[in-house]
């Protein structure tokens, strides 16, 4: 059976012999990650190395680092040189009547070409791909965060035009991906904090659900599937996530419901796709917490559901300050207990 297959019955609940396993090299990976596009912006493509461009700085006086446009028009800032910086002015943010002149960043086509002629299509892997634009994260860097939450009560009309070409973007990024090899899509959009998401159910329901049915059902129609990463606690969300056709949750601490929450609650209906919990768990530095999480974390989705569950790596362990070792436990724990087959 190859990763594609395998990651298919994984995430349609079909009899699959062991949960999937996305870890970072030399270690077993199923899947194949992509950027789901080259953007191109003309306009802003002189400024995306850091640098001190007057033009930028006359925009953030304030600001007394290094400054750079993304192909979104936001001005990125950072103080030292080892940061990948913050976004301190977003495209839209002195104004909504900038969005009459506003246009999001094109897809460039040859890089599909590319892909087809690298034999992309033909990979034994499930090739994941990054959707280049977000439900909540391209209106968020926008606007700004604060501006960004206040205009869901305040500017419903404008955030729905501005989400309409977000969502224009993704099916257009769709229809070139499904030819180019892809068999799925994952958003980013960070939706909450670690007691409860930055909105309400009523006004996600309003506003961002229609987004990712759109996306889900487009992806469907060509055979594809729909990942969404969210950091922070979005249960009172996974209803929502799950009618829009979501197919697979991609979080980072899923301990915040719970392995058993998860698996026993929305099991057969979404698959997870999860790093043993990089806060509670694995920041602990702690072998046997490690250990005694990732066995956990397996076993739920073994025993509630009958898997469900990419195993996966935290992308850059360095970066949240977890060892190498500390990694392995956990891994070599996950990949002792993957077989659903009955074998440990």
């Amino acid at each position: 059976m190859t990763s594609k297959e395998l990651i298919r019955r994984v995430i349609e609940y079909r009899d699959p012999p062991r949960i999937g396993f996305d870890f970072n090299p030399p270690h077993p990976k199923d899947i194949l990650w992509l950027s789901g596009a080259r953007l191109q912006s003309p306009r802003y493509e002189p400024y995306l190395a850091w640098g001190d461009y007057p033009e930028i700085k006359a925009q953030v006086p304030d600001f007394h680092g290094q400054v750079h446009y993304n192909l979104f028009g936001n001005i990125y800032g950072r103080l030292g040189h080892d940061s990948n910086g913050e976004c301190i002015k977003g495209a839209l943010q002195d104004g909504w009547e900038l969005l009459d002149g506003y246009q999001l960043p094109a897809l460039d086509p040859s890089y599909y070409d590319e892909l087809r002629a690298k034999g992309v299509p033909e990979s034994d892997k499930f090739v994941l791909g990054f959707m280049p634009v977000a439900a909540f994260s391209t209106l968020r860097d926008a606007r700004l965060m604060d501006n960004a939450l206040a205009d869901t009560l305040l500017e419903e009309e404008n955030v729905r035009r501005f989400l309409r070409m977000v969502t224009d973007k993704m099916l257009e990024t769709i229809g070139y991906c499904a030819g180019a090899g892809f068999d799925g899509l994952i958003i980013y959009d960070d939706w909450g904090m670690q007691h409860a998401p930055f909105i309400s159910p009523v006004t996600f329901r309003k506003l961002f659900k229609p987004v990712y049915k759109e996306a889900a059902d487009a992806l469907h129609a060509r055979g594809m599937k729909l990942f969404v990463h969210s950091c922070g606690l979005v249960y009172s969300f996974m209803e929502d996530f799950i009618d829009a056709g979501v197919d697979v949750m991609q979080f980072d601490q899923p301990e915040l419901s719970g392995s058993e929450v998860l698996a026993g609650e929305f099991g057969g209906r979404i698959a997870f796709h999860c790093p043993v919990d990089i806060q509670k768990i694995m920041a602990t530095g702690d072998r046997e917490t490690i250990e005694q999480g990732a066995a956990h974390m397996v076993d739920a989705f073994k025993t509630l559901c009958g898997g469900g569950l990419i195993a996966k790596d935290y992308p850059t362990w360095e970066d949240i300050d977890v060892k190498p070792e500390w990694a392995d436990w956990a891994r070599n724990v996950i990949l002792a207990r993957a077989d659903l087959k009955g074998a440990e």
